[in-house]
């Protein structure tokens, strides 16, 4: 995964590149193959960036939310074992909201690193 802006510029330049190359005089097999290539870069440079966008849920957000939407609980005071999935409605319900950012928060997907 890319660590810098440089880095992000360099592999759009370098995407963009094999683009280019593809579309030369190279068999059509090789074409397709960079082809698949260039978009397993894409999708993986999108779920990074769906995880780096991923912070803690307001408890307005999480109040709005129905009971079949899971949410990612982390318990920071707690082992990593003990985050987990809930259901948003039951656990609005269920934990306090006193408490919430101190001892619990919930996140739309589990945290890069899985919120330890």
């Amino acid at each position: 995964m890319p660590d810098t802006k440089t880095d992000l510029i360099d592999r759009a330049e370098t995407i963009d590149a094999i683009k280019r190359l593809g579309d030369g005089y190279e068999p059509q097999g090789y074409r397709t193959a960079l082809r698949d290539a260039v978009e397993a870069i894409e999708q993986v440079d999108a779920l990074h960036a769906q995880n780096e966008d991923n912070p803690p849920l307001t408890l307005e957000e999480l109040r709005g939310m129905s009971n079949t939407d899971l949410v990612w609980v982390v318990f920071p005071e707690l082992p990593p074992e003990d985050n987990c999935w809930y259901r948003a409605k039951k656990l609005y319900d269920l934990y306090s909201h006193a408490h919430y950012g101190k001892t619990w928060l919930a996140y739309r997907r589990k945290p890069e690193g899985g919120g330890e």
